[in-house]
């Protein structure tokens, strides 16, 4: 038993010396990585003071070419809001005189006056339109409340 002990502590040996020999191998080898990372690490900072008209002539540079970007680009912004305040407008009025096309469809169904079916007919149907002011809305309205009145006079007269 003692031979294997002392073949064991002979083998510890040799591998703790090989061990020391790749541990020093290797700081060896770490020097060179040492000194050029150390060297490309190293840097030095450098200040220069920048006069003043220089930084001026560079906000009025970027001024002379941002500004005119921004003001196109707000007055196409405007253009468009414009368009779409006329398109809302548009059709919030093909809604009104449809709704009012339809109402009074509804009110000639109704009533069952052959007539009134073919004025209908005649009319076209639901409105598509242009521009149309508020006025001319307002107008339209109370035509189509007189012209309800007027056919509902000639329904009593008929029967």
């Amino acid at each position: 038993m003692s031979e294997a002990l002392e073949e064991s502590l002979w083998h510890l040996q040799e591998i703790n010396e090989l061990l020391e020999s790749s541990v020093h191998q290797l700081q060896e080898d770490s020097k060179q990585n040492d000194d050029l990372t150390n060297t490309m690490l190293q840097f030095k900072q450098v200040y220069e003071l920048v006069p003043e008209f220089d930084i001026e002539r560079a906000r009025i540079d970027l001024n002379e070419e941002v500004e005119p970007i921004i003001h196109a680009l707000g007055d196409k912004l405007k253009e468009t809001l414009n368009r779409r305040a006329i398109d809302l407008n548009t059709l919030k009025q093909k809604y009104e005189l449809n709704k009012l096309k339809l109402n009074n469809n509804y009110n000639n169904q109704s009533v069952g006056n052959d007539d009134s079916i073919e004025n209908d007919s005649e009319s076209g149907g639901v409105v598509v339109m242009g521009s149309t002011t508020n006025e001319e809305l307002e107008e339209l309205k109370q035509l189509r409340v007189k012209k309800d009145e007027l056919q509902k006079r000639l329904q009593e007269l008929k029967n």
